[in-house]
């Protein structure tokens, strides 16, 4: 990471907190790892928190342990209004 700072290449990245079975070591672990990252002169890092999307293996995983609703038009309204992304869910 730091020859491709010193290159000049831009580096992002992109973190992903609250797994279903990540714990409180693990995420301690990951925010070092973001500090450190910061240190070194990465230029954009993001963070986000874990949403399982419908169909996915998680998602039924988490559905089937009763983790998720069953109806599922809140969970996808909850999604809609949550994600970050660059196109438009709603009309």
């Amino acid at each position: 990471m730091k020859g491709s700072i010193r290159a000049g290449i831009l580096i992002r990245a992109h973190i992903v907190f609250g797994f279903p079975d990540q714990t409180i070591r693990e995420i301690f672990d990951s925010l070092k790892f973001v500090v450190r990252m910061a240190w070194i002169g990465v230029h954009d890092v993001s963070i986000y928190f874990f949403v399982p999307y419908p169909g996915s293996e998680l998602f039924r995983q988490l559905r089937s342990a009763g983790r998720i609703p069953l109806e599922i038009e809140p969970y996808e309204r909850f999604l809609a209004e949550n994600m970050f992304n660059t196109t438009k869910v709603n009309s």
